[in-house]
């Protein structure tokens, strides 16, 4: 399966290489359907979004803007997996082939 490399559109260091396959979670998140494949300078949790960290800001390394989200906990059935990498692409990374 094909990769990308997902930048920060801030400060253009590469975060990750994923694989080439995405979930849409509404109108303007999608997460990767498999875990990254490498992390390049990589992601950094900041902060809770939500009460008890179920939700927390994913960070790039490098420069600190957020560019997405983490899912720390998630109730059964629910959209987002423990541990699932929701990026939030189009706004505040760059994937490219």
């Amino acid at each position: 399966m094909a990769t990308v490399v997902c930048s920060c559109v801030q400060c253009a260091s590469e975060l990750g290489c994923f694989r080439n396959s995405w979930t849409g979670i509404g109108n303007s998140y999608f997460s990767p359907v498999y875990p990254p494949v490498t992390y390049i300078n990589g992601f950094e949790p900041t902060g809770d979004v939500f009460a008890k960290g179920i939700l927390q800001d994913l960070a790039c390394r490098k420069c600190a803007k957020v560019v997405g989200l983490i899912c720390n906990d998630a109730p059964t059935g629910h959209l987002l997996k423990k541990c699932e990498i929701s990026n939030h692409i189009i706004t505040y990374a760059n994937c490219r082939a």
